[in-house]
């Protein structure tokens, strides 16, 4: 469920090798053990390790995989796990997967992959999550609250991104609006951009409530070169995929949306070297310029195939990182599926 390209130019993925496939994947009924493999530069098994944590033991209902996996500066690893004590766990173990320390955040809440964690500018951790969006400011090498703040009306943060030492947080709001479509009234939960400083104390938000198009899902944001931010989320009706460019203050400047069915409520996108974006779904890759004009792309049989150096598979994206002159992702799928 999550990858993250290391300092030594391999990669390490976290997951579940046993997880119960239910409902489209992927869970498990022992919140304490979780699976890490590290790969080569190329992409070759040097080991696999599982990796054992105090969050709830045994239960009878599913539970969540986790996401978030991320190497630190100072070479260690974090993932981010829903616990069975209620609330979200974060872990941290060195680069060889040796366990480190855990802490569960009984007041946060991961569902359906919405929470983000992050190395500040000062060498601490910064996790945003909960159905009432929570940041929580954490000690190193302890994960010890620092400072924590709550933020009425978001809800569901899904992502966040330092941007000069502040905090940029994006996700929707607990408050719902609605649209007339076809006569039918919808509603739907408005996606909004936070700019918090470096103590969590809220600077300006921006929500997306007045719209003629409903929006579903924030699934990624990021700065952009002009010193704006892009959102990359999911409207309806389709095309679903949609980008938002917006100026340092969250305005909006334009908005553009693309062929993509946007599967498994995932999705990412980065700057490319050329000053286009490279955006993947959990279905899709796609190559923009700057404008955010297609260039090319590859998805899913269902509208055209899904070919890599590796043949085409079927399957659903579940992380997507940043590499030189690339992306690295991480999912489930088979071959045989076609």
């Amino acid at each position: 469920s999550s990858v993250t390209p290391l300092s030594d130019g391999g990669y390490m993925v976290y997951g579940l090798f046993d997880a119960i496939n239910w409902g489209g994947c992927c869970y498990t009924r022992n919140s304490d053990v979780r699976d890490i493999v590290k790969l080569d530069d190329n992409g070759s098994v040097e080991w696999q390790k599982e990796i054992e944590f105090d969050n709830g033991g045994m239960t009878t209902h599913y539970n969540g995989i986790g996401k978030g996996l991320i190497e630190t500066s100072y070479g260690d690893l974090v993932f981010l796990a829903p616990s069975l004590y209620g609330g979200v766990s974060i872990v941290m173990m060195d680069a060889n997967g040796s366990f480190i320390w855990n802490q569960n955040y009984p007041d946060m809440s991961s569902w359906s992959y919405h929470a983000e964690i992050m190395e500040t500018e000062d060498g601490d951790l910064a996790v945003v999550a909960g159905s009432t969006t929570r940041l929580k400011l954490l000690d190193y090498y302890s994960g010890e609250i620092l400072s924590e703040n709550e933020y009425q009306g978001l809800a569901y943060a899904r992502a966040i991104i330092n941007v000069g030492g502040d905090f940029l947080i994006g996700g929707f709001t607990s408050d719902q609006a609605s649209i007339i479509s076809e006569g039918d009234t919808i509603s739907y939960k408005p996606i909004y951009l936070m700019m918090v400083d470096n103590d969590g104390e809220e600077i300006w938000r921006k929500v997306w409530d007045q719209e003629t198009e409903r929006m579903g899902w924030l699934l990624d944001v990021i700065e952009t070169d002009d010193g704006g931010f892009m959102i990359f989320c999911e409207t309806n009706p389709p095309p679903y995929a949609t980008l938002i460019k917006t100026d340092d203050e969250g305005n909006e400047e334009w908005r553009k949306k693309y062929d993509d069915y946007v599967g498994g409520g995932q999705g990412w996108i980065h700057i490319t070297d050329d000053g286009g974006y490279f955006m993947a779904s959990g279905y899709a890759v796609t190559k923009l310029d700057a404008n955010g004009d297609v260039e090319w792309n590859a998805a899913a049989p269902s509208g055209f195939d899904k070919n890599f150096n590796n043949g085409m598979v079927s399957g659903v994206n579940y992380d997507m990182k940043q590499i030189e002159g690339g992306a690295v992702m991480v999912g489930y799928g088979s071959a045989d599926w076609e």
